[in-house]
């Protein structure tokens, strides 16, 4: 009987741990982006998540415009002109296991707000899925809009 009890009442304790909302581990993980852009106008690259936990690096232009005080200086939107090629070198982060590194390219140059204020589907913005390592896009016209083609590294 007093195994039973015991049984119970460990139930009970991890049942209120479970309860509190303890936040699954977070993942390091590594990204190094290539970008060659065949647009006859410039892009312009966030890295961000479609997920938590929110962090320094990976704020999107939304959260950043959101929060003047957070502008993210490292990588607050990096242009990539007309004919060009842009890479990141290594840029790493925590993510919980059902979130995702996204690299957003957008068709246009501009302030902070304006990146803010195209919203998914948005023909003047991609948002690519990365995986962990080397990504390699090509930017390219579409009609309409613009396209990314995922090279083999």
């Amino acid at each position: 009987m007093a195994h039973r009890q015991f049984f119970i009442s460990l139930l009970l304790v991890l049942a209120a741990f479970a309860a509190v909302g303890c936040e699954p581990p977070a993942e390091v993980r590594a990204y190094d982006v290539e970008l060659t852009n065949h647009l006859s106008e410039p892009v312009t690259v966030f890295f961000t998540k479609n997920g938590p936990p929110d962090e320094y690096g990976w704020l999107s232009p939304e959260q950043m415009a959101e929060n003047p005080m957070s502008h993210d200086p490292p990588r607050p939107g990096q242009p990539i002109p007309p004919g060009s090629t842009g890479r990141s070198g290594q840029i790493v982060g925590h993510f919980w296991p059902n979130t995702s590194a996204i690299l957003r390219v957008y068709r246009t140059t501009g302030a902070l707000e304006d990146f803010a204020a195209l919203s998914f589907g948005n023909l003047k913005r991609l948002d690519l899925v990365l995986h962990p390592g080397l990504n390699r896009f090509v930017v390219v016209p579409a009609d309409p809009g613009f396209v990314a083609r995922r090279e083999e590294p």
